[in-house]
């Protein structure tokens, strides 16, 4: 392995250490407002999983590049554990959630 490619290699594990990070966080927010009862909180806790979700929506996008650089192929969606889709929710999104 070359020089370059140890670097994306390196990099390819970071950004997938992170994701994974982002996702335990996401779900660890998830739950917490979904046993949240004030409203404010609520609302709060909405803005955190919205913006957790768009820094694993941009580190998803930066691992895609690289692996697809590198020459490896992934499903950006996988996880390693069952998911549940949940359609139709109050922002008109698909939502899944992984456990």
């Amino acid at each position: 392995m070359s020089n370059e490619q140890g670097r994306r290699q390196q990099e390819i594990e970071r950004l997938q250490k992170l994701w994974k990070e982002l996702t335990e966080k996401l779900n660890a927010l998830q739950r917490e407002r979904n046993f949240e009862t004030r409203i404010e909180e609520k609302l709060r806790l909405g803005k955190l999983i919205d913006d957790a979700r768009e820094d694993r929506a941009q580190i998803d996008n930066e691992l895609c590049e690289l692996e697809s650089n590198f020459g490896c192929k992934r499903d950006s969606k996988a996880t390693n554990g069952p998911k549940v889709r949940i359609t139709g929710n109050q922002v008109g999104r698909d939502i899944t959630i992984n456990f």
